[in-house]
Order: structure tokens, then C-alpha cells, then sequence
């Protein structure tokens, strides 16, 4: 691993491009040979930043990546991330450099809305469950785990709001109906989700500040981390009894939750859903 690197600061890594024997310093490069330097989070995601990369000195293949204050800052989130250099001469262009990258947190840099639980929350509840984290494949502090987190918690809301009918509710037995006009009695959309909602949903409307809050974040997190864990192969005995404890603690958690969820420009909430409610449109 290159190194660690606070988020929003400023750092300077030198490096050295080694000789074919690793021992002796490269002697093929030239002052004129141009250095780029990119950072992501890993797969086949987008650059989110490009440090400098400059020679320090070119006929021993010295140079650094230098790291402003504004090239890892949120929505970046603390993580491992990758990190590769290239030299490029005319129309050819190596490699020359390639490893991870740690971006660790610091004050003032949390980030919400893209996701409902952070990295540290997950930690809070398993504090060696970044030993899990491929550097090469998976991407920064377990985003894809937390993004299907936070669907997950906004599936839960949307099945739990009752919608209304101005028809009224008509129960036959095994269906429920809302129109009788010339189509079939079972037709309707009364099972439909609320798409309003799911617009304030989507544009961050979730309260996640708060008592009830801290119930999404610890469900979310707790989530985050059985999905983690169900993906690995090996567990112990153990690790394989957390995970289904961390799934039964988010199922736990979220039944409990009163969500409250705002419109944009709005401090109190349009809606509150109690999830710990049954819906008998889902049952």
C-alpha cells in the first residue's frame, strides 16, 4: 500500500521506478517523458481525482505524487482506494506504477445522502470487518454493500405506506380491488409503491439525524455487514453466527423505525411510517 492520506489535506509521496532487477534505480526514462497520476475506487469505476505526478529526478527514475487539499474531499468517503502512474513518451504510454491508496477520515469530512450509513458505522459494529475488503476488486469502505443498504431501508418505507383510495378498499376474500368500472374486479394499483415518495426518498428526504435516525444508520449498517459477510467464502464458525446475528440485529432495528421523511426545503416531515406497522396490502 502507498500510504494514508487524510481527507481534504495535502500530501506528497515520492517514489522511485526500479531497474528489471529491482535493485538498482531505471535509467530509461527522460526529464521530457510526461507523468500522470489517477485515483479510484476500484473495478472499472471513474477517476476521482489526478494528484500530480512530476519528476524529482528523471535519469534515475526519482518522482512524486503530490496530493492537494482538494483532490479527496466528500462526497470522497474514507477507504482504500486505488492508485496507478503512468510515463508517457510520444505515442506510448507505461505503467510505472500501480497499488492502494487508504484515505482515512477526518473532522468535519461525513458525508449522507448517497448512502444512509457511513464506513465507520459499520466498524462500530465489527470492528475487523475491513479485513474483508479485496483492494484490487472492491470498492472504497464497502459502498456497493451500503447502496444496497440503503435500497433495502427504502423498500422497507415504501411497502410500509399505506396509500390511499378515494374509492375506498374492497376486500373479496384472497384479493383486494379498488375499480369496478368494466374491467376486471382484481385490477387496480392498489400494490403499486407511492412514486412521491419515492422521489423524496431518492432526493434524500430521509430523516437520518436523531433517536430514529440512529435506528436507520445501525439497521443500515448492520446490513451493510451481513452482506459483506455472506459473500465470503471460509467464514469460521463464528464469523459465520455474527453474520446472521448482524442480519437479525438490521431486521430488528428497522422494526422499529418511524421513518420521517421531508420535502426538499422542508424541515418537517410529509411523511411518518412506522415500520414496525403490518401493511395488509403485503401480506
Amino acid at each position: 500500500m502507498l500510504g494514508q492520506i487524510p481527507l481534504a489535506t495535502s500530501r506528497t509521496f515520492p517514489l522511485q521506478v526500479m531497474a528489471p532487477d529491482l535493485v538498482t534505480p531505471s535509467t530509461a526514462f527522460l526529464a521530457s517523458d510526461i507523468l500522470t497520476a489517477v485515483v479510484w475506487p476500484g473495478d472499472d469505476m471513474p477517476t476521482i481525482a489526478t494528484p500530480v505526478a512530476t519528476w524529482t529526478d528523471a535519469p534515475t527514475a526519482a518522482y512524486q505524487i503530490a496530493f492537494s487539499s482538494t483532490d479527496l474531499v466528500p462526497p470522497r468517503q474514507p477507504g482504500i482506494y486505488r492508485i496507478r502512474a503512468t510515463a508517457t513518451r510520444g505515442p506510448d504510454t507505461v505503467e510505472i506504477f500501480r497499488d492502494s491508496l487508504e484515505v482515512i477520515v477526518t473532522e468535519g469530512a461525513g458525508v449522507t445522502g448517497a448512502v444512509y450509513c457511513s464506513y465507520e458505522d459499520m466498524t462500530v459494529e465489527c470492528n475487523w470487518i475491513q479485513q474483508f475488503q479485496d483492494s484490487e476488486e472492491d470498492q472504497t469502505g464497502f459502498l456497493e454493500q451500503r447502496v444496497r443498504a440503503r435500497l433495502w431501508m427504502d423498500g422497507l418505507i415504501l411497502y410500509a405506506a399505506p396509500v390511499g383510495q378515494p374509492g375506498g378498499l374492497i376486500s373479496r376474500q384472497q384479493w383486494w380491488s379498488w375499480s369496478f368500472s368494466g374491467v376486471d374486479p382484481r385490477s387496480g394499483t392498489g400494490l403499486a409503491i407511492d412514486s412521491v415518495l419515492k422521489g423524496y426518498l431518492d432526493a434524500g428526504g430521509l430523516v437520518i439525524a436523531g433517536p430514529q435516525g440512529a435506528r436507520i444508520v445501525n439497521a443500515c449498517a448492520a446490513y451493510a455487514i451481513w452482506l459483506v459477510l455472506r459473500a465470503q467464502l471460509g467464514l469460521s464458525p463464528q464469523q459465520s453466527k455474527f453474520a446472521g446475528e448482524m442480519y437479525r440485529r438490521a431486521q430488528s432495528e428497522a422494526s422499529m423505525v418511524r421513518a420521517e421523511v421531508c420535502i426538499e426545503g422542508s424541515d418537517q416531515p410529509a411523511y411518518a411510517i412506522n415500520l414496525g406497522s403490518t401493511n395488509t396490502r403485503y401480506s
